[in-house]
Order: structure tokens, then C-alpha cells, then sequence
């Protein structure tokens, strides 16, 4: 599971892991090597702007270069830390983000709790949008399985790239799962077309230097539309709001209103078992080098962070006895082993704030109450089914 070759020869050596520190001839060895796998050039000037982590270690600008080698070394010694502690409970490796200039670091971390839950930005919307904690504390209790996973509702996972778009990212994906279970019908909507329009509006956001994990919830429940990802394509940075130029692929079907989850370990649950979760998470370094097993930095997450990514909660489950969230990301499906997903520790002292900024979206009925009580059985049949899947094939 190691990534860096040196991490084998010492492994076999009698040189004391504690003591050992990776040398420069080595890092500089590994970087050549992480930039002959990482950095392939882009072919024109649309993929390079796609490619955005790796432009500035295939110019001849020597800042940039210089950069890129110091966040290397970063990340390889993160690496190497992770994997040589006998408290982790997750591996990492050397992936795409290890050879971009550290200017870009923050670019993969778009949630700004700055513009957080402001009621005024509901003053313009329906009542029934935005269910406070205190009316969602007196319904009833939700059984809860031992297991669930919503991955089955929703399409691959795409890469915001060198963008702090993550929260647009979050709330579509997040309306496609719930379009899929209203309709049957599964359809892509537009990342851009939330970027380009939450940026004009310039109160809600500011496009890729991030926004709020509600903003593009409410935005999407405003608007009552959006664009197909195929008409209004994603180019990773902002633009002009063109949400009138394309024909509406979405028509509010699957929503019913938007609701804040209270901050417990067991509301949340609550809210996964009946579909997927929009919430923010504290991110790092060592999240991005993330490869493997149930993720858990005891540093990075202490109790003064606060949550600067925001991802889908898509289930969770227990695996030889460690109990975890299983949560999406938007850095595309070649990172980690689970195709974009990571497995994150679970009851436990609210681990990188997972409690704190919850949205889900009701989905709206569309037949008598009894269709719809059937229908949503049936549906969480269906993915306490694929969890049961999921966690056979795990290691």
C-alpha cells in the first residue's frame, strides 16, 4: 500500500523508522519520478485550464518549478508519516495532487463558513425551503440499520480541479441523487452553471475562492432549474452567468424543501438513512494524499478547526469493529481505492467537524402517501443492500 519506493527499503533496513528522515537526493529522486506519472502535458489550451495542477510544474518558470518541488516534499514526508505510524487506521500514497506549486493548496478547499447559514437569504424563497433544528428534533425516530450506502442514486465522481468549487460540487450532486429517486431517470447537471451564477450574485458567493455549503443548495431550490452538465460545461473557473442560454434539464422534480440537520451524531445518521447529506468537513494535506482504509487526523481535526470542504455524506457502516462515515468527494474517481469515496471515523467527538454545516433535501412526493411510503422502502432497501456489498469487498 506504500507509495514511495525508499518506504520498502527501510522497511527491510535496520535504520529506525523514528529517527529517519527522508533525504533530499531521495525526495528530489521520487519528485522526478511522481512528475513522469503526474504530469502529462495538456494538448491545448481548454484541457490545460482543466489541468490546472499541472501547468506550473510543466512551464520553464523556476518559481513555479521550485514550489512545486516544496509541496512535493510536504506531501512525501505526510506520506511517510501516515504510513510508518502504528496508530493509523488509513494508508496514503504519492497521487496528482503531489506535484502541483503550494499557490494551489487551498484551491481544492472552497467552503467558506464566512457566508454560513444567513436567514436572510431565504427572505425571497417559499416557507417550506428551509425546516429549522428545533421543528426536525420533534419528529419521530428513524430506525437506523447497521449499514446504508446512496452511492447507487448517483453518477461518478467528477474533479472540481484547480477551483474552490467544491460546494457546487456538494449541492449537485446531491440533486442528482435525489432527481434519480423521484424520476428513476438519472441526468448530470451543471457545476458551472452554479459557479458562473452564484459568483454574479456576488452576496452569495465568489465562485472558485469558494462559498458557503448552502449557497448552492438554495440557489438550485430559487431557481427551480438548472443546466445539463453537457450543455453548460465545467472549465474550472469563473464566468459570466449564462442560466437563460441553455434549455432547462431540471425542473425541481425530486425537491421538496431544504433542511439543517442538528448537530448530533444521531440526527445525522438519521438524515443518511433517508438520502444523501450535504456537509462540511476539515481538509488537509493529509486528506488529500488519502488513499485507503477509515480516515482520522487527530491533528488537522482537533476541536479549534472548522470546516473548509464541502462533500456529500453518502451512508455509513463498521468494519472489524470501527465504525465509519462513507463520504464523496469531488477530486475525481482516480483518488483513493473507492473511486472518489473515503471511508472517515465515525462517533467520535464530531471528527472533522462532519456535524456542523448538515443540509439534506426532501424529496417531494409524487403519488398517494402509501406509493410514496413504499417507494422510499423500497429505495432504502436498495442501498442498505449495496452497503452490504460495499463492505464484502473491503479491506
Amino acid at each position: 500500500m506504500r507509495s514511495l519506493s525508499i518506504l520498502v527499503f527501510l522497511m527491510l533496513s535496520d535504520v529506525a523508522v523514528s529517527t529517519f528522515k527522508l533525504s533530499n537526493r531521495e525526495i528530489a529522486k521520487e519528485y522526478r519520478e511522481a512528475l513522469k506519472k503526474f504530469a502529462t502535458a495538456p494538448q491545448n489550451s481548454e484541457e490545460r485550464n482543466l489541468q490546472g495542477t499541472l501547468t506550473g510544474v510543466s512551464s520553464d518558470d523556476k518559481a513555479a518549478r521550485r514550489s512545486s518541488y516544496m509541496n512535493f516534499k510536504k506531501f512525501a514526508e505526510k506520506v511517510y508519516e501516515i504510513n510508518h505510524d502504528d496508530t493509523s487506521t488509513f494508508t496514503a500514497k504519492i497521487n496528482k495532487f503531489s506535484i502541483e506549486p503550494e499557490s494551489d493548496f487551498n484551491t481544492h478547499f472552497g467552503m467558506n463558513m464566512s457566508a454560513s447559514f444567513d436567514d436572510e437569504m431565504f427572505d425571497d424563497m417559499d416557507s417550506e425551503v428551509l425546516i429549522e433544528e428545533k421543528i426536525l428534533e420533534k419528529r419521530e425516530a428513524v430506525e437506523l440499520p447497521e449499514s446504508i450506502d446512496w452511492r447507487y442514486t448517483m453518477s461518478e465522481v467528477a474533479h472540481q480541479r484547480n477551483c474552490g468549487s467544491c460546494w457546487a460540487f456538494c449541492a449537485i450532486s446531491s440533486v442528482e441523487s435525489a432527481y434519480y429517486r423521484a424520476t428513476g431517470l438519472r441526468k448530470k447537471f451543471s457545476f458551472q452553471e452554479l459557479l458562473d451564477c452564484v459568483f454574479e450574485e456576488k452576496q452569495w458567493g465568489n465562485g472558485c475562492k469558494g462559498a458557503s455549503i448552502n449557497t448552492g443548495f438554495l440557489w438550485v431550490t430559487r431557481e427551480k432549474r438548472l443546466a445539463s452538465r453537457e450543455d453548460y460545461k465545467y472549465v474550472a473557473k469563473d464566468g459570466e452567468c449564462k442560466k437563460n442560454s441553455y434549455s432547462n434539464s431540471y425542473t425541481n422534480a425530486g425537491l421538496k424543501r431544504l433542511y439543517r440537520v442538528p448537530k448530533t451524531e444521531k440526527d445525522l445518521m438519521e438524515a443518511v438513512v433517508e438520502g444523501v447529506v450535504g456537509v462540511g468537513i476539515k481538509g488537509g494535506r493529509s486528506l488529500l494524499a488519502y488513499d485507503s482504509g477509515i480516515y482520522y487526523d487527530k491533528y488537522l481535526c482537533r476541536a479549534t478547526a472548522y470546516p473548509n470542504h464541502a462533500v456529500n455524506l453518502v451512508g455509513y457502516g463498521e468494519k472489524g469493529g470501527e465504525k465509519y462515515w462513507l463520504l464523496r468527494n469531488s477530486w475525481g474517481k482516480d483518488w483513493g481505492i473507492e473511486g472518489g469515496h473515503w471511508r472517515m471515523t465515525r462517533d467520535y467527538n464530531n471528527h472533522c467537524k462532519i456535524h456542523e454545516t448538515a443540509l439534506r433535501l426532501d424529496l417531494q412526493c409524487k403519488g398517494n402517501l402509501k406509493q410514496c411510503e413504499e417507494q422510499k422502502k423500497f429505495d432504502q432497501k436498495k442501498a442498505i443492500e449495496f452497503a452490504k456489498l460495499f463492505e464484502k469487498k473491503l479491506v
